[in-house]
């Protein structure tokens, strides 16, 4: 900004396109945050009423499990 500044030109409008990338990047950032939300709250629906594990089975959490087994689906459809 200093150089344009310096040049004679107005840095007006370098704040505006940087304010207007400052506001995309967030955008982009609250549809993640929502897409996350929306994906945790489905987890949380579907486990309200899902009985406990048995202490004595190998899996520390069945619950843990299945978002394992389901983060690594997702990432072998996106390769």
């Amino acid at each position: 900004m200093l150089g344009i500044r310096s040049q004679g030109d107005p840095a007006c409008p370098l704040v505006r396109d940087l304010l207007k990338q400052k506001i995309a990047h967030l955008e982009e950032q609250i549809y993640r945050m929502k897409q996350l939300k929306d994906e945790l709250e489905a987890y949380q629906q579907r486990w309200a009423n899902r009985p406990l594990d048995n202490p004595c089975n190998q899996e520390l959490c069945s619950l843990i499990e299945e978002v394992a087994c389901s983060d690594m689906h997702v990432h072998n459809l996106r390769s």
